[in-house]
């Protein structure tokens, strides 16, 4: 099952009330009722595969007392004998019945069990699907001047001094980059900033990096006023090997306002 981050539905539940007035109900807790409502059918199942062991022995057991009573029968054996083993041939009788019935019961538990499970599983796919979209919004109007993150193996931390600018400036910051193990990453990387809505912008020089690197990028914003999402690209070790996509990368921003 699909593991679901229980501090982004929490979050996902925060931007919906800041943003859209939108009101999500106890599905939100649906993961802890799908955990449990999985952890009772391994149990409801357990008790199955006991019943029916226990099933099949009253069943070889009900089976051998049916042979003796046929066999007491056709050998004239006293009335008293006969007797006990015909009540003993009908309390086996009795318990087979239900067990067969509970067995039938808890199947049915079951089979209603899993089939909540597949619908709070529908829900939690709804929810993840509406948080991102949310997410993207929240982004935009609630702005910081940095993004910390980790990809691959290397921890990234995009900084910038401001996040309004006016048009034909420069924008300066701070990158820090480092492995996940504590190693000082050595190399290089460039900035990219695109325009919202418009998915056209443009790429920084080279610059190279020891761990940390105070950059100034001159004249970035070249389409104009308007919102645009700065991030890292072109992250390469001290041999230019390309260490972590670009693609990876674009999807952590920090959205800048010019003009």
């Amino acid at each position: 099952m699909p593991q679901i981050d229980l501090k982004l539905v929490a979050a996902a539940a925060l931007i919906l009330g800041l943003f859209s007035g939108f009101y999500i109900d106890n599905t939100l807790l649906s993961k802890p009722k799908i955990n449990n409502l999985t952890e009772t059918v391994n149990q409801q199942e357990s008790t199955i595969t006991e019943l029916e062991s226990n099933l099949d022995t009253l069943q070889s057991n009900y089976d051998t007392l049916e042979e003796e009573h046929t066999q007491l029968s056709e050998n004239n054996v006293p009335l008293t004998e006969y007797t006990e083993l015909q009540n003993d041939n009908t309390a086996l009788s009795t318990q087979i019945n239900s067990l067969e019935t509970e067995v039938n019961q808890l199947t049915d538990i079951v089979a209603e069990y899993e089939e909540t499970i597949d619908d709070f599983e529908d829900d939690l796919d709804e929810l993840q699907t509406d948080y991102e979209k949310l997410l993207s919004r929240y982004e935009e109007a609630y702005n910081p001047l940095y993004v910390a993150y980790t990809v691959d193996n290397i921890e990234v931390n995009l900084t910038t001094t401001q996040d309004t600018f006016p048009e034909n400036t420069a924008i300066t910051g701070r990158v820090t980059l480092q492995y996940t193990n504590g190693t000082t990453f050595k190399g290089s990387f460039k900035l990219t900033i695109y325009k919202v809505y418009v998915n056209s912008g443009t790429s920084s020089e080279t610059y190279t990096i020891n761990r940390e690197k105070d950059y100034t990028w001159n004249s970035p914003f070249v389409l104009g006023s308007g919102s645009y999402k700065l991030s890292l690209s072109d992250i390469k070790d001290e041999s230019g090997n390309l260490v972590v996509s670009n693609t990876a990368l674009r999807s952590h921003v920090i959205y800048v306002f010019v003009g």
